[in-house]
């Protein structure tokens, strides 16, 4: 599971296996060998591949957990916000997801 999800990462970004190997200071054979599941990344590892990727070590390994996210990283205001947009449908989200577009592009023109 990990070697496709690997593969599908590294495609995402389009880069090889060759660049991804260099990058995190691998042989080219060590990456490769993650992506055909010949060989597992030990938990070092796994956590700079992730941090690599920007996801997390449970992503790598297959573990998905809905919806938790790390609070530390939000503000007051935004944890409201988030606690509003659960009660919301889907086109209401659709909408807020719009106005805050349009509140994004209107900074950028100042």
């Amino acid at each position: 599971m990990i070697g496709e999800i690997l593969k599908k990462l590294r495609k995402n970004i389009g880069k090889t296996q060759e660049q991804v190997a260099s990058e995190l200071s691998l042989q080219k054979q060590t990456y490769q060998n993650y992506e055909l599941e010949k060989r597992q990344p030990d938990i070092l590892m796994l956590k700079k591949l992730a941090d690599y990727y920007h996801v997390s070590v449970d992503f790598l390994v297959g573990h998905e957990v809905p919806y938790l996210i790390n609070k530390s990283y939000f503000t007051l205001d935004q944890l409201a916000i988030l606690e509003e947009l659960k009660s919301l449908d889907k086109v209401q989200n659709q909408k807020v997801l719009a106005y805050i577009k349009g509140l994004n592009d209107g900074k950028n023109l100042k």
